[in-house]
């Protein structure tokens, strides 16, 4: 699977990115997914949030950590496929032009 998560992400629109991030194993609940909602966080700007910018929209300490760390990775194409697979099955039905 020749996949740029990267790419993909900045191509999500707010409620794409959030059905994204609530079907990974990220240990958010549907306060932190309403709060990135309430904040419009879409795709191209959710790569460029760091740990302040989150905790200024009032994510919790926990979530703020996760998808700083997340948001790390992606930038940084270190992100494993395999961990991604589970998720991406989920969404290729009703993405699948991104697939």
């Amino acid at each position: 699977m020749d996949l740029c998560l990267k790419e993909i992400i900045h191509n999500f629109t707010t409620n794409e990115l959030l059905f994204y991030l609530d079907n990974l194993n990220l240990q958010l609940d549907q306060e932190d997914i309403e709060i990135l909602k309430r904040s419009k966080i879409s795709g191209p700007n959710f790569l460029h949030l760091n740990k302040e910018d989150l905790l200024r929209i009032n994510l919790e300490l926990g979530p703020a950590i996760t998808l700083s760390v997340f948001i790390s990775k992606i930038n940084a194409g270190t992100v494993q496929q395999e961990d991604l697979i589970p998720c991406i099955m989920r969404m290729k039905r009703p993405y699948s032009e991104y697939f």
